[in-house]
């Protein structure tokens, strides 16, 4: 008999939780006479793919399409097609993807620094609207740890070495009071 013949664009996939996923195939079936036969598409993944009617999945035909923000991380999903004649469904063959979902760094944003400040000032870093590009995050989503590094032994490495007693790491913002730097 005649089995069809599939190639998937994509056999194994590594994306963010923001990338959409789009897997195409191509499949064929031709007897000895060269005369092509009519195939069907059956899509399914294990585990099942999450549904949201906000962002449906395509599972039709010859492609596969998420709409990014809909796989949860991290995650593998293990995609299978089966493609087999139209006309006899037991004429069939199975091809396979694998997508693993995986978490994007988040994104560190620090206001307040990279200047030149008066030692009468407030010097205030405040990274309190950093973002998880993966999710719409709180602030309370977050643990902030701050470090410091001195260009030298001077009077600052002291306070590199006292970091964890000033105000705010916590709360994602970092004060430093004035006669202090």
């Amino acid at each position: 008999g005649v089995l069809p013949s599939v190639i998937l664009s994509a056999t194994s996939l590594r994306v963010s939780r923001t990338s959409s996923v789009l897997i195409e195939s191509h499949a064929s079936a031709l007897d000895c006479s060269g005369i092509s036969h009519a195939l069907s598409y059956q899509w399914s993944s294990t585990p099942a793919l999450p549904s949201s009617s906000s962002s449906p999945i395509y599972m039709k035909g010859t492609a596969l399409r998420i709409p990014s923000f809909t796989l949860p991380t991290p995650m593998s999903y293990l995609i299978t097609l089966m493609v087999s004649l139209s006309s006899d469904p037991s004429s069939s063959v199975e091809v396979y993807s694998t997508v693993d979902v995986i978490p994007s760094a988040p994104i560190a944003i620090i206001h307040g620094g990279n200047r030149q400040v008066s030692i009468l000032q407030d010097v205030i870093l405040d990274a309190s609207r950093s973002v998880d590009p993966d999710q719409s995050s709180t602030l309370s989503d977050f643990t902030f740890t701050w470090s410091c590094s001195s260009p030298s032994s001077s009077s600052s490495s002291s306070i590199c070495n006292n970091l964890s007693s000033y105000h705010g790491p916590q709360i994602g913002q970092l004060h430093f009071a004035p006669n202090v730097l």
